[in-house]
């Protein structure tokens, strides 16, 4: 976010441009799997608990 702000403040330089944007893709892959094991452990426990299954 601070890097976006530089880039707007100095008329967006085109590394600026391309830095952004690879920590974006970055960010994202990063997400992704953190989002999956979430819903994995959530799910597991719901089953060790017993409740039934649900989406």
């Amino acid at each position: 976010m601070v890097l976006f702000v530089v880039a707007l403040a100095t008329q967006l330089p085109e590394w600026m441009v391309s830095a952004i944007v690879v920590l974006m893709v970055a960010g994202s892959a990063v997400l992704l799997p953190s989002i999956i094991l979430s819903y994995g452990a959530k799910a597991a426990d719901k089953e060790d608990r017993g409740e039934p299954f649900g989406y």
